[in-house]
């Protein structure tokens, strides 16, 4: 549990308890290299990975062993490049050296989600990823990212933003991320002008059919009643709604 500020102390007050603990434990404060390394590794996690990399990495070799050399290190991508030169920059020289630590990952922007995966193929050498998201994507642009995906082995989390001016079928979506072998959670939201539409979900049930491992399902889009009940026989497992 972490320590709630008395705001009734003053910073003087705390500095000094500071380091009166310091001193009854014989650590120095005068150097930030006197901090162990699983406390660092404590405050990495409170740091953008770019921003570990870009302050950290260099300092010395101390900081290159924890971050490159470390598996302990994990991390969380937010990736919104601007141009297709950043976009292949960022895959080359960040994440495909590092796709051993990337634990969570989110990709905005569907000019470039497509282009992602062409240049970072993410397969089972992605072996500590348990999170996506992906943001403002198209419909009928999404059957590529799914196939990449359905092929990390540990992928537990899965939430998906889509921007629908008008129509939209998400029957298509619905089959292959029942096919995840080790989803826990999705979510599927749809943006769409038109509050009357619906998804036209109708997955039919195949022959020795493996059913979906999802747990918890939130359903952020119009859908009818027999909808939902396609969706609930596919998910056997199924402990949370939320439609």
């Amino acid at each position: 549990m972490k320590r709630q500020l008395d705001f009734s102390e003053s910073p003087t007050v705390e500095r000094k308890k500071l380091q009166t603990i310091f001193k009854r434990e014989n650590i120095s404060i005068s150097c930030i290299e006197h901090l162990s390394n699983e406390l660092f590794y404590e405050i990495f996690e409170y740091i953008a990975c770019w921003e570990i990399y870009r302050s950290f990495l260099n300092l010395n070799s101390r900081f290159q062993h924890l971050i490159i050399n470390n598996s302990l290190l994990s991390l969380k991508i937010q990736l919104r490049p601007r141009t297709t030169s950043e976009l292949i920059d960022s895959c080359q020289s960040f994440i495909i050296p590092n796709r051993h630590r990337i634990l969570s990952l989110c990709l905005e922007n569907e000019l470039f989600i497509n282009d992602f995966f062409t240049y970072c193929i993410t397969d089972s050498s992605f072996t500590r990823l348990q999170s996506i998201v992906l943001r403002k994507i198209s419909i009928d642009k999404s059957v590529i990212p799914l196939f990449h995906l359905k092929s990390l082995p540990h992928l537990l989390s899965l939430t998906m933003y889509f921007d629908a001016k008008w129509g939209f079928n998400l029957n298509g979506i619905y089959r292959m991320i029942f096919s995840f072998p080790s989803l826990k959670y999705n979510k599927v939201s749809v943006l769409s002008c038109c509050e009357d539409e619906h998804a036209n979900i109708c997955v039919p049930v195949a022959f020795n059919e493996r059913f979906s491992s999802i747990e918890y399902l939130i359903v952020d889009h119009p859908c009818t009643l027999n909808e939902i009940f396609f969706m609930l026989y596919h998910t056997p497992g199924l402990c949370h709604l939320t439609c």
